[in-house]
């Protein structure tokens, strides 16, 4: 079959019109009057964060957000009021995020974020958070191994080593700065290697227990198996339990054979419906296992020593996974504060703690 040139435009002609149909042309639309300037959003670091690690100049990650109703025209990030990026040419004239830039000059003091955007109209914002590089933590209690203050994140200070994160806790407001949030199924793991050792022990913290759980548990560092706790041949545990007014604890220490119990009844209650901060005490011999509670001892049994034979990871806020065999789970409420110690602490060094 033979096609002229005058069938063939047809044929194109009628083929544009087919592949068409149904699509609405093309139309420029007016971007309209810019009224308004850029605005900011610095997801990372917050304002008043505080960077701990060990090295004396250390790295941040940057992450913030920039909207604007016409178009942004730039973007410039400084620190200390020197800049250190710029951006142009937006792919989304209308909004920039940048959750990945890295500065890694961060040295020990206060230091100020400042970011600066604007748009093609003109219009400026600028927005600052301030946020600070520690020196590293020193111990400043005698025996002291072990801190985690809760403060912007779930590290220990002394080693600078971040705990393992199961389920969703979080951080809100505690005595100190912040404090660990529990959550539903959730608690923290740390690795028992170096605080699990020695024929003494001590731990001290802030806890507010969360009411609508009747029983929990709230530390510990403990074998997997026997699962019941007061067959625990070694480690330690504390738990709660009782009614929705009235809680009880309960510490058990394991003796190189089973638990060794320190369990006081009503001194070492609590009502729960109170909200109330309460100061913990746990403080471990050669010859005694003694509890405290908000600096007054509730507590204590004639004690053989400690044994750590076949623990796990400390665990903070659970029972889980290797003390929950009475269902002693997790902790739904609130620590702040948590210190751990090699050496059995007084009633007088753990009131001063307190204060």
């Amino acid at each position: 079959m033979k096609y002229t040139v005058k069938s063939i435009v047809f044929l194109l002609g009628l083929l544009v019109v087919s592949c068409n149909e149904g699509i609405d042309p093309i139309t420029a639309v007016d971007a309209g009057v810019d009224e308004t300037a850029p605005s900011i959003v610095i997801n990372k670091p917050i304002d008043g964060f505080q960077l701990k690690v060990p090295e004396a100049v250390a790295a941040i990650t940057i992450d913030f957000e920039v909207r604007d109703d016409i178009e942004i025209s730039t973007v410039s990030v400084a620190m200390d009021g020197t800049e250190i990026a710029s951006y142009t040419g937006f792919l989304d004239y209308r909004y920039f995020i940048k959750d990945d830039l890295v500065y890694d000059n961060v040295t020990t003091g206060v230091h100020t974020l400042t970011i600066t955007a604007t748009d093609i109209d003109g219009k400026t914002t600028t927005s600052s958070i301030d946020f600070e590089k520690t020196p590293p933590y020193v111990p400043i209690y005698d025996g002291e191994m072990f801190y985690m203050p809760f403060d912007g994140d779930f590290n220990e200070q002394v080693t600078i080593t971040a705990a393992t994160e199961v389920g969703s806790p979080s951080l809100v407001g505690g005595v100190s700065g912040n404090a660990y949030q529990g959550a539903a199924d959730s608690y923290l793991r740390f690795p028992s290697t170096g605080l699990a050792q020695g024929n003494e022990f001590s731990a001290t913290f802030w806890l507010k227990i969360d009411p609508s759980d009747t029983r929990a548990g709230i530390i510990n560092i403990a074998p997997a198996e026997p699962a019941s706790p007061s067959d625990k041949p070694s480690g330690f545990g504390l738990i709660r339990e009782g009614s929705a007014d009235a809680q009880k604890f309960i510490l058990l220490v394991g003796n190189g054979t089973n638990a060794t119990w320190v369990n006081p009844g009503a001194p070492a209650t609590i009502d729960p419906t109170l909200d109330e901060w309460v100061h913990f005490g746990i403080s471990i011999s050669a010859t005694n296992a003694a509890l405290y509670m908000n600096g007054e001892l509730v507590g204590e049994t004639a004690f053989t020593g400690i044994d750590w034979t076949g623990v796990g990871d400390l665990v903070i806020m659970s029972g889980d996974p290797n003390f929950s065999g009475w269902d002693h789970k997790t902790e739904k409420g609130q620590m702040d504060e948590l210190r751990l110690y090699s050496k059995a602490l007084t009633q007088e060094e753990i009131q001063n703690l307190i204060q």
